[in-house]
């Protein structure tokens, strides 16, 4: 058992196995010694933070101190739809962002891959090297052009250099020839020299070509590509535009902030997803927003002005089409999220955006009669076999038919004014003494007219009140006993 763990501890010291090999999804145990018997230590780490919507939940933190102290366990991974754009890192030319099996990678462009931005001249070559990174390379071909026609454009073995053009060499019109340090002699006459370009004119003064280059970064593109917006005169020579840049405004199909890509062209028509694009050739800051299915971070970068969570453009379909007879807050075709409103009581929403309407039995509270199944809502609080909407009538506690109700404003009187379903105590014809003094009159009643039984001054029309043989009379007003019965 030694040799083996001694063979082990050979392997993981000669392979470096000191932290985790994987950039995602690893989990790395720190603190192990495969040489020695494992004991607890006094505490185990912290686990890793947990994921988000793009990124694996982070690895455990380091154990305690103490010896044999075990790794944190990993943190919990995010849950939510992967998406390039939300990755972390940026798209390069030898590097992309992708989802693989719901999780965050990157994808390698060959070592064979030319990047786009390319210094005009330089004798090299920029290229991937197959590991996301970038390399330079020797490119005899691209040679250092400085417009002279008496010096040589060389590159060697990566190097730029212009020497002169060996002397007695044709340089421009009539027997004009090279002198052998750098210059076009011979002429007599500007038509002699080197014809003109974009980015330089020819003179002949004293029998000598001599070139005036025009306005440094002026636009040309004639001598490189009919309408290639990216090329400006740099020290005579129409070169490219370096990337990132577009002096002369002349990208004008995206939004007003699209640059040049070091290749001539604008970034937003190379056909290469760069400079912040969310797709190839649209969306971010520069390039003009995605058609639906394209990638996007947000819905500006989209046509139709949603970002669905997986990452791609969306148009949202109309608010009828994505309600159609629902309620509540609905998805819609780009997952947004739509109110489609309430319904009609006595309907409720419930959670299938569906209006349903569950009528309630007697004795039930309610507002509105169709809530009740007997399609009755007496008075606005409970469902009621009967309507019992007439005088005096109310329905009973458990809904079921009418009882006598306290007081109706029909009544006349305060208080208790129900005699009975459909009478008022104070109108009944019927002397009821608890709650009137005279037949119809007093108490709780109107109050009486002369010569009506009375219990107070309070019962008379006359405020009078009057004892008269032992009982009470309502008379004139002081003309008590005078006008007794």
């Amino acid at each position: 058992m030694r040799a083996i763990n001694h063979g082990r501890s050979v392997l993981r010291a000669a392979l470096g196995l000191t932290g985790c090999l994987l950039i995602w999804g690893c989990t790395q145990v720190i603190g192990a010694d495969w040489d020695k018997p494992s004991k607890s230590g006094p505490a185990a780490g912290s686990g890793g933070a947990a994921g988000d919507a793009s990124v694996e939940g982070s690895v455990g933190g380091t154990g305690s101190t103490a010896q044999g102290g075990s790794g944190g366990t990993a943190g919990a991974g995010g849950t939510g739809v992967c998406n390039p754009n939300n990755c972390p890192g940026s798209d390069t030319e030898c590097a992309t962002r992708v989802c693989k099996s719901g999780a965050c990678a990157m994808d390698y462009a060959p070592s064979t891959k030319v990047l786009q931005a390319q210094v005009a001249g330089d004798c090299k070559k920029v290229m991937c090297d197959g590991a996301g990174q970038t390399i330079q390379v020797p490119d005899d071909l691209d040679r250092p052009n400085d417009n002279k026609p008496c010096t040589d454009d060389v590159c060697t073995g990566g190097v730029p250099s212009n020497p002169n053009t060996a002397s007695g060499t044709p340089c421009g019109g009539n027997n004009t020839k090279c002198d052998g340090n750098g210059n076009c002699s011979g002429c007599t006459q500007a038509s002699d020299c080197p014809q003109a370009s974009e980015c330089a004119t020819w003179d002949c003064p004293a029998g000598t070509c001599v070139s005036s280059p025009a306005a440094e970064g002026s636009v040309c593109h004639v001598s490189q590509a009919p309408n290639a917006p990216c090329f400006s005169c740099q020290a005579g020579a129409c070169l490219n535009v370096q990337a990132g840049e577009d002096p002369n405004a002349q990208c004008t199909g995206g939004s007003g902030a699209e640059v040049c890509n070091g290749s001539g062209a604008c970034a937003c028509s190379d056909t290469v997803k760069n400079w912040g694009e969310t797709d190839v050739n649209c969306g971010g800051p520069a390039c003009l927003p995605c058609a639906d299915g394209k990638g996007c971070l947000a819905g500006s970068d989209c046509l139709g002005g949603a970002c669905k969570t997986d990452g791609t453009c969306c148009t949202p379909e109309s608010q009828a089409k994505t309600c159609g007879g629902k309620c509540g807050m609905v998805a819609n075709n780009c997952g947004q999220q739509v109110d489609c409103g309430g319904c009609t009581p006595p309907a409720t929403c419930n959670a299938s955006n569906a209006c349903v309407t569950t009528l309630k039995g007697n004795g039930e509270s309610c507002k509105f009669g169709p809530e009740c199944t007997s399609g009755h809502c007496w008075a606005g609080q409970l469902c009621c076999s009967l309507t019992c909407d007439g005088v005096c009538e109310a329905c009973n506690d458990n809904g079921v038919g009418c009882k006598t109700a306290y007081s109706d404003p029909t009544c006349p009187g305060t208080g208790q004014m129900c005699a009975a379903p459909g009478s008022c105590l104070c109108s009944d014809g019927a002397l009821t003494p608890t709650y009137e003094s005279d037949v119809d009159c007093g108490k709780n009643c109107p109050k009486c007219e002369r010569h009506k039984k009375c219990t107070g001054n309070a019962d008379c029309q006359s405020a009078e009140c009057c004892s008269c043989a032992g009982e009470n009379f309502c008379v004139n007003y002081a003309n008590c006993p005078s006008d007794c019965p």
